[in-house]
Order: structure tokens, then C-alpha cells, then sequence
């Protein structure tokens, strides 16, 4: 799969250093042009119609989220990048696949970027086979279970069994807490939106956890999560004081143990 990109940054070296990164590890992608302002990269993108958008997020008194809404039904994907924390909510409340703090980690953008091929991926599967199945028709749902498509058929999760979903490629792998495995034809950022709001939190580009079966976080070199089972997830660094301010907002106090 080979991505069409282009760069929209106020700043040139930001937009070279990135462009050159991207020569040198991507071979996946062909950035096709560069912007240095909302104006000038939503005409680029009208122009040039590309499948990704790496985005600066603050470009002087306009933002890269502005952009974005111009386009109400974007035909490409977007990886905001930002030297700024508090956009990340903002970020993700947007359709962009993801969001990067500069100067920008080279595994986290190996993860954002296999993160837009899996959305462009599962767009194009969804394009080839758009009909319902019975399946869909006849399962219900409630708000206490996620419809899990498998590659068997589909399932019924409850919410509670789930110990975390990891990110595998153009699939995921849904573990429970009985220990059993079910790979689902789903990405992962389509279950961050559906369970949002049931306390799963995504500590990782490509790992979203239950916190009903968090234990204490573990500070080593870096945080881990500690989930029961002593299985231990990587808190990743970008996401790291989101996930503590949210356990502060929902009253909770874990100890960080060595």
C-alpha cells in the first residue's frame, strides 16, 4: 500500500525534518507536496487529493484543527503533530487517525502510521463488502456488550470480560479475563470510540485497557500498567498524564510501585 502524503507546518525545518524521516524509513509512503499554512494546505489538499495529512496543530493565529473542519467529509486520513499537550483531546475528538508530539518519536510514528493503514484498510474491505449480514440484522446490542466481527463470524462481548483489545496489524486481538483470545476485523481506534465511556482507556497506540482490572502502575525506565493476572502494558510517554488525569478524574488513586 503506498500512501500519498502531504505536510501542513508553519515551519520549514519541522516540515524537512519530518519529509526526510519519512524518505528514510517509509518507503510506504510519497510525500507529494508541502504547506506552511491552513490557506495554502487546504488548497494543497483540494489540489492534490492525498491519502494521509501530516498536520501541525498551531500555525501562528490559525490551527490545523480549523483545516480540518473545512473538510466535513475528509477522503484522507490525518496524523496531527503538535508540541503542545493539551491539543491531544482536542485531536481526538476530530476524525484524525492520531496525533504526535514533537520532536517527534520514531515508534510513534511507526504506530500512527500502521494505524492509517489499517483504517485505509478496513475502509476499502468495508467498500467490498458494504451489504449487511445477517449477522447484523438479527444480534442485538446494549450498552453493556460490543458486536465482535471475526473472520468465524460474530460474537457477543460483554464489557466486563474484556482485560484489554491489542493492536495487531489490520486486526485486533481481544483478550479477556478468562484468558481466552478472540481476533476481531475491527481496528483498534473503532473500540476506543465504543467503549469510551465504559472506562477503557488507550494507554497505548496499540493497546486500550479495562480499568475495572487495573492493579497499581509500575514505574520502571518507563509506567506500566499493572492488570490483574500480573500482566503489565506499556504506558506509552504522549499518553502517559492523559491517563493519570483521567484516573484522577474518576476518583483513582493507584500506588506506583518499583
Amino acid at each position: 500500500m503506498k500512501l500519498r502524503a502531504l505536510i501542513i507546518d508553519d515551519e520549514k525545518p519541522s516540515r524537512d525534518n519530518l519529509q526526510a524521516i519519512l524518505q528514510e524509513y517509509f518507503k510506504d509512503i510519497d510525500v507529494i507536496g508541502q504547506a506552511e499554512n491552513p490557506d495554502d494546505g487546504a488548497n494543497l489538499i483540494r489540489n492534490m487529493q492525498p491519502d494521509l495529512v501530516f498536520l501541525d496543530v498551531q500555525m501562528g493565529t490559525s490551527t490545523g484543527l480549523e483545516l480540518l473542519n473545512a473538510f466535513p467529509e475528509p477522503t484522507f486520513e490525518t496524523i496531527f503533530i503538535t508540541a503542545y499537550d493539551e491539543y491531544a483531546v482536542k485531536a481526538f475528538r476530530t476524525k484524525a487517525a492520531d496525533y504526535l508530539l514533537k520532536p517527534i518519536d520514531l515508534d510513534d510514528l511507526k504506530d500512527a502510521i500502521l494505524n492509517v493503514m489499517s483504517i485505509i484498510k478496513t475502509k476499502e474491505l468495508a467498500n467490498l463488502n458494504d451489504q449487511s449480514t445477517i449477522d447484523d440484522i438479527n444480534i442485538p446490542t446494549s450498552q453493556h456488550f460490543i458486536k465482535v466481527h471475526t473472520q468465524d463470524g460474530t460474537e457477543l462481548i460483554s464489557h466486563d470480560d474484556i482485560l484489554y483489545i491489542q493492536s495487531i496489524n489490520y486486526y485486533t486481538n481481544i483478550v479477556l479475563n478468562d484468558g481466552r483470545e478472540i481476533i476481531s476485523t475491527k481496528i483498534l481506534k473503532e473500540y476506543e470510540g465504543l467503549l469510551k465511556d465504559f472506562n477503557f482507556f488507550r494507554i497505548h497506540n496499540s493497546y486500550i485497557i479495562n480499568l475495572k482490572y487495573l492493579k497499581g502502575v509500575v514505574a520502571k525506565e518507563t509506567y506500566f500498567a499493572k492488570l490483574s493476572n500480573d500482566i503489565q502494558i506499556s504506558i506509552s510517554r504522549r499518553r502517559k498524564d492523559e491517563f493519570f488525569k483521567f484516573l484522577e478524574k474518576i476518583k483513582v488513586n493507584l500506588p506506583k510501585s518499583g
